[in-house]
């Protein structure tokens, strides 16, 4: 069995290359990712995770082929990495059985765990600039209709019943609050 090569190589964030690269379909579906991590040791060992499952110990038998640690036999056989001709860095790697599910190496900044990030801060910056409109409307009605008396008006508001007029229990998500200055 040859020297197994540095494990450190192999390790970051392999993206399934069979997904849409151009339309919305891309954020409804996104790519599968895999994790490729060091197994702690010096004995050639990496983790691999994939899909939320429980990481996998991978040993290598030749430079860059890794089969399960645990001796099983899988469908997929052996995992194959390969390497870029010019400097030697890992590029994707491959299922030996299954050649066309390949993974492509990501940088960190396109790893689900920045882009889940990304996307949840932009989801948070769409609602509170679709939301302050709609609330100083709210705002406005019900100082016209209220007198002196503010409403302060929860976010949850906006999917509750907010017209006072209608008919039905009173609604806890309005809060009438006394005027600014006064102590009530």
């Amino acid at each position: 069995m040859p020297p197994p090569s540095s494990v450190e190589n192999f390790a970051g964030t392999y993206q399934s290359t069979r997904h849409n690269y151009r339309t919305f379909e891309f954020w409804l579906t996104p790519p599968q990712q895999m994790l490729v991590k060091t197994g702690g040791g010096d004995d050639g060992t990496i983790l691999m995770s994939r899909g939320g499952r429980p990481p996998v110990a991978y040993t290598e038998i030749e430079p860059g082929v890794f089969v399960p640690a645990d001796g099983t036999e899988t469908f997929a056989g052996n995992v194959v990495f390969r390497k870029d001709t010019d400097g030697g860095e890992v590029t994707f790697l491959c299922l030996e059985n299954v050649p066309i599910m390949a993974f492509e190496r990501v940088p960190w900044y396109a790893a689900d765990a920045c882009t889940t990030g990304v996307k949840n801060a932009g989801i948070l910056i769409l609602l509170t600039v679709l939301l302050w409109p709609v609330m100083a409307v709210c705002r406005q009605i019900y100082d016209r209709e209220g007198g002196n008396e503010r409403i302060q008006i929860h976010p949850a508001a906006i999917l509750c019943k907010t017209d006072h007029r209608c008919h039905g229990p009173p609604i806890p998500c309005l809060r009438p609050h006394p005027p600014p200055g006064s102590h009530g």
